[in-house]
């Protein structure tokens, strides 16, 4: 379609838009996805008179022209000129064009400048584009104007963008959200321009009071701008004294990506690096700040690729605010890559939560009161002044913008809005959605040795496709007409094809001779099912069923195919065709029947000798998996279709995992703590697995599941031995958050055990997790809790887990094996893996701050000996301020005892007082004594789950516990001392002596100068 004019296009355009049809509509689909793919200058042409003309609007015009210069296959200066109307869109028509659709256009408009002077132009063209972009980015004060016309510039690809954004980037007085646009923008730059990245970024990153976000790229900067000992002598110099832990973190996790890291771009600062990086030790793990490679190299074959993930947090809260994603892989020297950036800011989630799960009557502390302790606390932190909302996005393919976008805290507030009445909003509606890779070809020549030409090409096509409805009704059975039933039906079906070709010419014969290897994936996934809301309490229900059109016999499922023919002898014709499944099960537990097939292998191969050829893909060797948890089997799948590409020619063969669902139906039922999943048949349960949480009388809590068939199906599965689900039982004790300073906590424990196959001849897995070392468990913290709690924090829980199994299948052995191929040995039918698992005291707590008259602990763990408490008025300990102030501790020294403590607690209109332990602990709500009891009370009496404002109990006559409800908090009063346990919903929100929870201890107050008042 390359030979279209743009006449033609036009004519084809107007036959295929008319018409509404189920038909019509996929040809249309069909028809977007391929038209910027031609890569022809006159489809370049016809898109751009579609945007201009208003034929094409929104999403569809964005697409459109954020692919096509990607796909353009001979730019010209000439069509540069004829495109420049996409830079000065206005209006189409009378109506005028959205944003959106001119921020698309400006920034494809600069990717095409880059793709036409990268093979010839003008340094006037190159000089008249950077101006324009530049005269706009001066002129414009509007933050998603400049973020459209600096990702312009990027797009571009200038040699001297670093010199034209240095100024602003070093400026202080700008503002930290447009340098660190600028930083990204200049980032593919870096490397060209060493010396001058020094300049800039030494600078930024000795200033403490910069931002982190600046400082922790500054650094990734002058890591990789510059790969040798003495830079990175002096950064480590740097960061020995460095007081941010988030900084540190980053900084440490970068270079243990570097170390082991197989991309050929970072060989250089690799072999620097991993000489290094043996001298930097961790110091504490805050994982919301930290970069994260994974990747893997092919040195044989050529090919290879990373998964980089970056996180950024915020110093007020401690969890990431910004996040970046790459995924990038290369082959036959041609690099694809895909990222996404993601700036969250200034976000509430504790409103949030309040807003989509709270109840909308949460009472709320009187706002001068708060601001009242507030100024007496002395509490102002430069760090934590308000966020504004700034929530910033940016899509890049190849390297290049294609989309940004900014969303303010006005404009945040009508998403809100919006998502809210969604759930409200009647939702129905069908599916037809179609999408079509075009071949990609990669085409390389090289000269053979008598000089004739020899070609190699690698062409890549896909096609996706979706069908079906959702549908909503209301169950008009049920008597509150509270329940909302939604029938979702789609039937996804996906295929993909590649063909790698070598050919050389022969001039004697005037043939061109070869081989080419051909790798073919398809897919079918119908999916049925029922989704049941409650609205007044926590039910959800989830029914499967066999899709409607499903006819019987027909299989779902996966089909690879691979086969290798000798050109231009053609492919010889299979002679065997396999109609039987090399394994297969059929069982009504499954709810299907499961089978694998070989087929059209030139040797006897079944599917055992496939998942050797799996197997190689997920080994350790040639990948940096180490920076995350299941890194190679996260890389191996990452890998393989790099993998089967290259693979060398063995031949045809080709594999089939097939599903052939029975009339069964699946369900899911979520009832508060209770899931209960069940496979039923006309109107009868075959079996069902109930899992559900109960709490211990120690606080402990424990998750339970349990397995059982029908009585029915026992006698008909026995009778006829056939393949079934035999046994699956677990159970894992989650220690209490509320337990550990009276007594060593509980381990973390699980047993679980599943069998299954015939009963003569059953395969069994056990797997436990127990302590690995209980004996090195502190014992009791009840002396000095803020000191023994501070001590212990840094404690790992040493566990270990272990696996024995017995009669599996050899290919599910290899299988298993592949994924987790430093765990699962070949021989022997058990193995154990020991682990550390990170805790405070208790366990499980997100947060803890614990105070006595003399000490204190905050909730980042830093210790305090600095304060002095008063007995004539208190001092705020801990209190909520954010917006949505709900509660705050004072506390002080009892006048009478010197070592008591004395508390009392303001949440919304209610006050508690008085806490006083003894064989008749009490405390005072309202001014009412109330007496305590072993058993939890709640206030006001008799509230339902979750719908209390207090819950309290005694621990004996050495605790009493107060649980604040929704607020967040749990206090537990020992007289002489205080522990809050605080929930992560309230990072960032917190003030008071227990500090500010977001994970940074470098930045904590100065207690010395808090002041005390009444309340």
């Amino acid at each position: 379609m390359w030979w279209l004019e743009a006449s033609d296009w036009e004519i084809l355009y107007n036959n295929i838009t008319l018409g509404t049809s189920y038909s019509q509509e996929t040809i249309q689909h069909l028809f977007w996805d391929l038209l910027p793919q031609i890569g022809s200058n006159s489809s370049v042409i016809f898109i751009k008179d579609l945007v201009t003309t208003g034929k094409v609007k929104g999403f569809l015009a964005h697409r459109l022209l954020s692919t096509f210069p990607f796909y353009l296959r001979h730019p010209t200066v000439q069509l540069l000129d004829q495109c420049e109307e996409l830079l000065r869109l206005k209006k189409a028509g009378d109506e005028p064009i959205d944003e959106e659709t001119k921020h698309a256009a400006i920034l494809s408009f600069a990717t095409l400048v880059y793709k036409t002077c990268s093979v010839k132009c003008s340094i006037d063209v190159v000089d008249k584009y950077t101006k324009f972009f530049l005269d706009r980015l001066t002129e414009t004060s509007d933050y998603t104007h400049q973020m459209v016309y600096v990702h312009a510039i990027s797009n571009m690809r200038l040699p001297k963008v670093l010199q034209f954004f240095a100024p602003h980037i070093a400026n202080t007085s700008l503002s930290r959200h447009y340098r660190l646009l600028l930083l990204w923008a200049t980032m593919p730059a870096i490397d060209q321009n060493p010396e001058q990245a020094t300049e800039i970024f030494w600078p930024i990153l000795l200033n403490k009071t910069e931002s982190l976000e600046l400082r922790a790229l500054s650094t990734l900067v002058l890591l990789t701008s510059a790969p040798n000992t003495a830079r990175l002598s002096a950064i480590h110099s740097v960061m020995v004294k460095e007081e941010s832990q988030q900084l540190y973190n980053f900084y440490y996790t970068t270079l243990q990506s570097l170390a082991k890291t197989m991309m050929p771009c970072y060989s250089k600062i690799n072999k620097v690096v991993s000489y290094f990086v043996r001298f930097v030790p961790p110091r504490t793990h805050h994982w919301a700040t930290g970069n994260y490679l994974l990747d893997y190299e092919d040195p044989v074959r050529g090919y290879g690729g990373l998964l980089q993930l970056l996180l950024l947090a915020s110093e007020k809260t401690g969890l990431p605010n910004i996040v970046h994603f790459t995924a990038e892989q290369h082959s036959l020297g041609v690099t694809s890559s895909r990222s996404v950036y993601l700036k969250l800011e200034g976000i509430n989630y504790k409103s949030l939560w309040e807003k989509f799960f709270g109840n909308g009557e949460a009472t709320i502390v009187k706002e001068p009161l708060l601001k009242e302790f507030i100024k007496n606390l002395n509490l102002q932190h430069p760090k934590h002044k308000k966020e504004n909302v700034h929530l910033e996005i940016f899509i890049k393919h190849d390297d290049h913008v294609i989309y940004c976008d900014y969303v303010n805290e006005t404009s945040f507030e009508k998403i809100v809005a919006s998502i809210q009445k969604m759930s409200r909003v009647y939702l129905e509606f069908s599916v037809n959605y179609q999408s079509l890779q075009y071949p990609q070809r990669i085409l390389t020549t090289q000269p053979t040795d008598i000089g004739t030409p020899a070609l190699l090409t690698v062409t890549t096509s896909a096609l996706l496709s979706a069908r079906g409805s959702i549908q909503q009704k209301n169950d008009d059975d049920f008597e509150d007409k509270a329940r909302v039933l939604r029938n979702i039906e789609l039937d996804v079906r996906y295929s993909i094809n590649s063909i790698t070709s070598l050919r050389t010419y022969n001039p004697l014969t005037n043939i061109w001779h070869g081989a080419d290897r051909s790798r073919s994936l398809h897919a079918r996934i119908p999916i049925s099912t029922q989704l049941v809301l409650h609205y007044f309490r926590s039910y959800y229900r989830i029914t499967s069923k066999r899709h409607k059109y499903f006819k019987a016999g027909s299989r779902l499922g996966v089909v690879w195919h691979s086969t290798t023919h000798v050109v231009p002898n053609g492919l010889a014709t299979a002679e065997n065709h396999k109609t039987e499944d090399d394994w297969s099960v059929e069982s009504r537990d499954l709810g299907a029947r499961l089978g694998t097939l070989v087929f059209d292998c030139q040797d006897d191969a079944r599917i055992a000798d496939s998942l050797v050829i799996v197997k190689q893909a997920f080994q350790t060797h040639n990948k940096n998996y180490h920076m995350v948890l299941g890194g190679v089997p996260i890389i191996g799948l990452f890998s393989l279709m790099n993998y089967f590409t290259f693979l060398p020619p063995g031949g045809s063969c080709g594999v089939v995992f097939s599903l052939s669902p029975l009339q069964v139906e699946q369900s899911i039922l979520v009832e508060g703590s209770t899931v209960s999943v069940s496979m039923n048949q006309n109107n009868e349960t075959v079996w069902e697995l109930n899992s559900f949480i109960k709490r211990l009388k120690d606080g402990d809590r424990e998750l339970s599941l349990k397995f059982r068939h029908s009585p029915k199906e026992l006698v008909t599965v026995g009778a006829n031995n056939t393949w079934r689900l035999i046994r699956l039982e677990g159970s894992l004790l989650m220690p209490s958050r509320k337990s550990g300073i009276l007594k060593p906590p509980n381990a973390v424990r699980s047993q679980s055990l599943i069998s299954w196959g015939t009963a003569v001849n059953p395969s069994s897995m056990e797997f436990g997790i127990a302590p690995d070392s209980k004996a090195e468990w502190p014992t009791d913290c009840s002396s000095n809790i803020p000191k023994c709690l501070q001590a212990t924090s840094h404690f790992a829980t040493k566990q270990k887990a272990t696996l024995q199994y017995s009669n599996l299948p050899n290919w599910l052995k290899m299988a298993v094996r592949s994924v987790f191929w430093d765990f699962v040995k070949s021989e022997g039918n058990s193995t154990s893996l020991q682990f550390s698992f990170p805790a405070k005291l208790p366990w499980t707590t997100k947060g803890v701050c614990a105070a006595n008259s003399k000490y204190l602990l905050t909730i980042d763990n830093a210790t305090v000996d600095t304060y002095d408490l008063k007995s004539d008025c208190y001092t705020i300990l801990l209190a909520d301020c954010s917006s949505l102030s709900q509660f705050a501790l004072g506390i002080k020294k009892n006048s009478n005892f010197k070592d008591l403590i004395d508390l009392k607690l303001l949440h919304g209109t209610n006050q508690i007082t008085n806490l006083s332990i003894s064989a008749n602990s009490s405390l005072t709500i309202n001014g009412y004594l109330v007496q305590l009891s072993d058993d939890y009370i709640t206030y006001p009496v008799n509230a339902k789950d979750n719908e209390h404002i207090f819950k309290m109990k005694k621990w004996q006559e050495t605790m009493i516990e107060v649980d604040v409800g929704k607020s967040g908090i749990v206090i537990q009063y020992y007289g002489h001392s205080v522990v809050i346990m605080v929930d992560g919903i309230l990072k960032g929100a917190t003030c008071g002596l227990c500090g500010d929870f977001n994970g940074e201890v470098s930045n904590e107050l100065d207690n010395s100068v808090v002041k005390c008042g009444d309340m």
